[in-house]
């Protein structure tokens, strides 16, 4: 099937078309599914009649990439054959876990063993678990490198080697990993004869590092892409940006934090004294989150992952390092708290939100330093940026005080806790003022007394005229963050408490994506 322009646009087959053994669609079934994603389509049936092709294979993230290359993986196994069959290559030990938990699922009923490596675990348990004699190994590069060295792991009998989320991780730096463990698989000098293995690279995107890896390692790879035109980022996702005055880049993130009922989704920060301090703003603020970055212990990430699909908190602050293997439904919503260098770095923290067809919003926080990042993401990726619609502070003060007002309307009127209220209040107004105010309206005056000065609803700490479509970036580093006339200020130096948190959003039901 083509579209006017003679391009193929793959239909959605169901799974009972491609040729699959009973048992994998018996676990299929068990899990679910009945029809594949677009990039599934293509894939599976492609692998499962190649016995020696490479695959090249650029989707977004959420399409449904680990069953691309699971479902064929497993289909090549010997159940018989105790040894390391099929070897798969991740970025992070959150996203190896992610691909353990799919491929456990479906190889239940198909009496294989596998076994996830990844740095942060034991030695000895890990030596263990390979006397076992796993069919299917999932690693990190450099936990599986340190066993290589260590003579402790036999890939003589390895079908299929997966490299998934290529992109990530050599933006990461396992380019010379990398290279190790394909030298198990290829010849030396990297003179394209066929490889001992079939070799399936996946990325988001087809950065400059992947194609070395490409032109080196593949031989003659089937090349399927299916990016959307937006460099691997989901077209159900809306980018938007804030712009500030340089120093206000808090004030902003709580004032989008507060105005957005339903919140529940990610903050990427570039450091972990960023992330730090994100987590102290929100929770003085009395807003539920929780932080992940690297110096997080395995245990203690597994229980913030857990604890984040459970949602018994609405807003995780995460490093780069996290943003991978973060397989959430239903995150609402992604803040880049500052744009990332990198333009992958920015593709992978959106794609935690809008996956599985859903639409995500994706919101980032700029000072007048970040305009030439904003314009150079725009040309490379092709994204529409959209200034981000921020609600007005009297809408937002309305809700505040109704909320206030539900909580303390069983109180009497001459209770403790209304004698106190009073006693603010009239600190803050005058006698004549106070004695025309009802209980209500004292609640209501207290809340507006403790927000209207608060620096988070000043409208002038926000740049109004940026346009990354129109702006010249020479004027970016001239930028002084106040208008013409204007003498620029600082932030505050603190900040009042004020109320106010995420909330919640309904499942939906589940896709075979991943």
């Amino acid at each position: 099937m083509c579209d006017e322009s003679g391009l193929v646009i793959m239909q959605n087959l169901e799974f009972s078309s491609m040729s699959l053994s009973d048992e994998m669609l018996q676990s299929i079934q068990k899990m679910g599914y009945t029809t594949a994603t677009p990039i599934q389509s293509e894939v599976i049936p492609y692998l499962l009649q190649q016995e020696n092709a490479d695959l090249v294979a650029l989707a977004q993230t959420g399409s449904g990439k680990t069953a691309a290359f699971g479902v064929p993986l497993l289909e090549k196994i010997d159940a018989r054959q105790g040894q390391i069959q099929a070897l798969v290559l991740a970025p992070t030990r959150e996203l190896a876990a992610q691909i353990e938990d799919i491929l456990g699922k479906l190889m239940k009923p198909l009496g294989m063993r596998s076994m996830t490596i990844y740095g942060g675990q034991s030695y000895t348990v890990q030596r263990s678990q390979l006397k076992k004699k796993p069919q299917v190994l999932i690693a990190t590069p450099g936990r599986l490198v340190d066993l290589l060295n260590q003579n402790l792991l036999d890939l003589t009998g390895l079908k299929v080697l997966v490299l998934d989320e290529a992109d990530r991780m050599l933006s990461m730096g396992f380019e010379e990993d990398l290279q190790t463990i394909l030298s198990y698989t290829h010849s030396a000098d990297g003179d394209h004869e066929r490889a001992s293995c079939q070799t399936w690279l996946f990325s988001a995107t087809m950065a400059p590092g992947v194609k070395r890896i490409l032109n080196r390692y593949l031989h003659k790879p089937k090349i399927v892409e299916q990016l959307s035109g937006n460099q691997g980022v989901s077209s159900t996702l809306k980018h938007h940006f804030v712009t500030v005055r340089n120093g206000y880049r808090k004030q902003a993130l709580l004032r989008i934090v507060k105005s957005i009922d339903n919140f529940y989704g990610i903050i990427f920060c570039q450091t972990k004294k960023d992330v730090a301090e994100v987590e102290e703003l929100l929770r003085g603020h009395d807003i539920s989150c929780m932080s992940l970055h690297g110096d997080k212990q395995q245990r203690e990430r597994e229980h913030i992952l857990k604890s984040l699909k459970a949602e018994k908190f609405s807003i995780l602050i995460a490093t780069d390092v996290a943003a991978r293997g973060i397989d959430v439904k239903n995150l609402s919503h992604v803040i880049h708290y500052s744009l990332p260098i990198e333009i992958e770095s920015y593709i992978h923290r959106s794609g935690r939100t809008g996956r599985n067809g859903e639409e995500g919003l994706v919101i980032s926080i700029m000072e007048p330093s970040d305009f030439s990042k904003l314009n150079r993401l725009q040309r490379a990726t092709k994204i529409q940026f959209t200034p981000y619609s921020l609600r007005k502070t009297e809408d937002v003060l309305k809700g505040i005080a109704k909320s206030e007002l539900d909580q303390l309307s069983h109180f009497k009127s001459d209770s403790h806790i209304m004698r106190e209220l009073k006693k603010i209040c009239g600190e803050l107004l005058t006698e004549q003022e106070t004695n025309l105010f009802s209980t209500a309206e004292w609640i209501a005056a207290l809340i507006h007394s403790k927000m209207r000065d608060h620096s988070i609803w000043r409208d002038d700490i926000y740049i109004q005229d940026f346009n990354p479509q129109s702006r010249p970036e020479g004027r970016d580093r001239r930028e002084t963050g106040s208008r013409s006339g204007q003498k620029r200020r600082g932030p505050p130096s603190s900040f009042r408490r004020g109320g106010g948190g995420g909330g919640r959003r309904k499942p939906s039901k589940p896709s075979f994506k991943s």
